[in-house]
């Protein structure tokens, strides 16, 4: 676990991965070049990200009930959710700003 900090200390220079583990909950890490900018990218993009994401949930929640094991990864479906949860926002401001524009030009 401490060479994971290390290594994430070594990878994005943060000073938060240093954190004790009985605060590392409250630590907020970003990995400044390995997260994506959701903000710079376009709309079909988001979209082809958004729907991958469902899809990969979906995948995860069919095996799930297929299995018989014990082995679900609840982790990978946390992070799959709090990829939806950013990448929302800006699709839906950039489709009602793309709206707005489409409805301006044809006045």
């Amino acid at each position: 676990m401490a060479r994971f900090f290390v290594w994430l200390a070594l990878l994005s220079s943060l000073s938060e991965a240093f954190c004790p583990t009985s605060t590392a909950r409250h630590c907020s890490l970003t990995l400044g070049a390995l997260q994506a900018n959701y903000a710079e990218m376009s709309v079909e993009t988001l979209e082809e990200e958004l729907r991958s994401a469902h899809r990969k949930m979906f995948e995860m929640r069919l095996e799930r009930q297929r299995s018989k094991k014990k082995d679900f990864k609840t982790h990978e479906l946390r992070l799959l959710k709090k990829k939806i949860a950013q990448i929302m926002p800006v699709f839906e401001e950039k489709v009602a700003l793309a709206a707005t524009n489409e409805a301006s030009a044809e006045e």
